[in-house]
C-alpha cells in the first residue's frame, strides 16, 4: 500500500469514529427525526467500512461518486438517501479541519493581511463584495486581493473568479457607517487564490490575471445592462 493508499485508509478510520458516536448519540437520545437520520448514518458507516475493506483488499470503487450529481446518482441506482446524506455529512465535524487550517497557514506565511472581509465597493458597476483577504505579499509592492476557494478542484468557474477578484482590486473600501470610501490601490495586474480542499491538509497558491478578469468584469457588465432593457418593442397600429 502506497502512502497516499495509507493516509486515506487512516481518515476513513477517523471518520468512521466519528460517526460512530454520532450515531450512538443519536440512538440514545430518540427525537421526531431519528427515523430519518439514524438510517443515514448507519449507511454512512457501512460505505466508510466499505472503503475501507476496498482499499486493503485492493478491489476497485467509485473514488469520485461525492462529486456526481444527483442525475448521474441515480442513473447508478445508488439510494435515493445517498444525496441527501450529501448534505447530512456537510454539518458534520471535519475531523481534519486543523490540518487543513495549517496547510492554509503554511501556504500565506509570506503574506501580511490587511483586511479580512472588509465591505468593498465599485460604484462604476453597482457592484459590492467582501473579499476574503486584502494582503501584502512577496510578489508585489502593492497590496493584492486574496481569495480562499474550498471545493474539490479549480478546473471549473475560473473566469467568474477572475472577474471577482478583478472587482474587489478596482474596489473601494467601503464604511457602511459613514458611507466614505477609500482607495486600497490594489494590484490590478494580479490576484490570489489560496486553494484548500476540504479534509486534504494541503493548500495551493494560484495567480488569477486580473488583466483578462477586468475585461470579463466590463463585458458582464455590458451584459447586465443589455438584459435589463425595457421597452425595445411597441405594438404597431392597425
Amino acid at each position: 500500500m502506497d502512502a497516499k493508499a495509507a493516509r486515506t485508509l487512516e481518515r476513513t478510520h477517523e471518520s468512521i469514529a466519528v460517526y460512530q458516536a454520532l450515531l450512538e448519540g443519536l440512538e440514545l437520545m430518540p427525537g421526531e427525526m431519528n427515523h430519518l437520520y439514524v438510517p443515514t448514518m448507519q449507511n454512512m458507516l457501512r460505505r466508510a467500512r466499505r472503503t475501507v475493506e476496498c482499499v486493503q483488499s485492493g478491489e476497485p470503487f467509485a473514488a469520485s461518486a461525492f462529486s456526481n450529481p444527483a442525475e448521474v446518482l441515480t442513473a447508478m441506482d445508488l439510494h435515493w438517501y445517498f444525496i441527501f446524506e450529501q448534505a447530512f455529512a456537510g454539518g458534520l465535524p471535519n475531523p481534519h479541519m486543523m490540518e487543513d487550517l495549517e496547510a492554509y497557514q503554511r501556504a500565506t506565511a509570506v503574506m501580511k493581511h490587511l483586511y479580512i472581509e472588509r465591505m468593498v465597493v465599485l460604484d462604476e458597476v453597482r457592484v459590492a463584495g467582501t473579499p476574503d483577504r486584502i494582503s501584502m505579499t512577496p510578489w508585489s509592492d502593492r497590496p493584492v486581493i486574496v481569495d480562499i476557494k474550498t471545493g474539490k478542484d479549480m478546473s471549473f468557474g475560473q473566469q467568474a473568479i477572475s472577474a471577482q477578484l478583478a472587482a474587489g482590486a478596482w474596489g473601494r473600501l467601503y464604511d457602511p457607517e459613514t458611507g466614505s470610501r477609500v482607495d486600497l490601490g490594489c494590484d490590478k495586474d494580479f490576484g490570489i487564490v489560496v486553494h484548500v480542499p476540504v479534509g486534504q491538509a494541503k493548500a495551493t497558491l494560484y495567480r488569477v490575471d486580473l488583466r483578462r478578469g477586468t475585461q470579463i468584469l466590463g463585458v458582464s457588465t455590458q451584459v447586465h445592462a443589455i438584459r435589463s432593457m425595457k421597452n425595445l418593442m411597441v405594438k404597431m397600429a392597425g
